[in-house]
């Protein structure tokens, strides 16, 4: 059974000094409110929510245990993305066995019986960006590729509940305000500094009709057939509504336009493609 990302999280800090020096650190208390664990019955992401401080703390789990499951997701993310499927699933399986003999009998029985959860709440307060987008990216089982870390801390509070698509839309309209997006493609999530070129292989190819399952502020590429539209007239409608991350490209053989810009925006886009 699949589920979208799935838990409910408040995210606290309380300071605390470390060491003999007068430094203060922000630690991280997670306190979560109805957080359940997954179903005998488990998606292909629910597994990485082992990794999440509350679930480990619910389980029982100790530092050993905690730094194997790490280190386990990591190798069964990286198994999923094996160009050999059948090594790759064969692999899985196995790493999944090995997470099933890091709990003890009682913390299994803890995470298999319980009901999850079905939504994401964000309550973060001046959190790093590096530790906001690693946890997002593990709860919905993807390999998080950064280069670099926005500059700042993360803090937003809402009772609201997000899907997986609506909360990397909330983080995408934030990052940009930072010169960052977030891209989305297959198992991969990649952030991508605004003034370096993103590579357009990078950027994943959707129909209007799937953009739905897109946030309005992720980048994705479209393809408009012209049909027997002049593509200079065309162009020049659609040049001016693109932001500063858009493009658009004739392909004259199929007869198309292919576009890249933010799902919001494509809607918009379709319109001026057939006016």
């Amino acid at each position: 059974m699949s589920r979208p990302l799935s838990t409910r999280l408040d995210l606290r800090f309380a300071r605390d000094r470390i060491g003999r020096g007068h430094g203060r650190s922000i630690c991280i208390v997670l306190v979560a409110f109805g957080l359940a664990f997954p179903a005998a019955a488990q998606g292909p992401g629910d597994w990485n929510r082992l990794a999440h401080p509350e679930v480990a703390e619910r389980l029982g789990l100790d530092d050993a245990q905690r730094a194997a499951v790490q280190r386990l997701l990591q190798q069964r993310t990286e198994a999923r993305l094996a160009e050999d499927k059948a090594a790759g699933e064969a692999q899985v399986k196995e790493l999944e066995a090995k997470l099933r003999q890091t709990l003890t009998e009682p913390q299994w029985q803890a995470w298999e019986t319980a009901p999850p959860s079905d939504s994401l709440e964000f309550r973060f307060r001046e959190q790093p960006w590096a530790d906001v987008l690693q946890w997002f990216a593990a709860q919905e089982g993807l390999t998080l590729v950064m280069d670099r870390s926005p500059p700042g801390t993360f803090t937003y509070h809402d009772n609201r509940q997000y899907t997986p698509s609506e909360a990397i839309d909330l983080l995408n309209s934030v990052l940009l305000t930072r010169g960052f997006t977030l891209i989305r493609r297959e198992k991969l999530l990649t952030l991508m500094q605004i003034s370096d070129s993103i590579p357009i292989e990078l950027i994943p190819e959707t129909t209007l009709e799937a953009l739905p399952s897109r946030g309005r502020f992720e980048l994705v590429r479209v393809k408009f057939p012209l049909g027997t539209r002049p593509v200079e007239a065309v162009m020049q409608e659609v040049s001016g509504y693109l932001g500063p991350l858009g493009r658009a490209i004739p392909l004259p053989q199929s007869k198309q336009l292919l576009v890249v810009e933010t799902a919001g925006k494509m809607e918009m886009i379709n319109v001026l493609v057939n006016s």
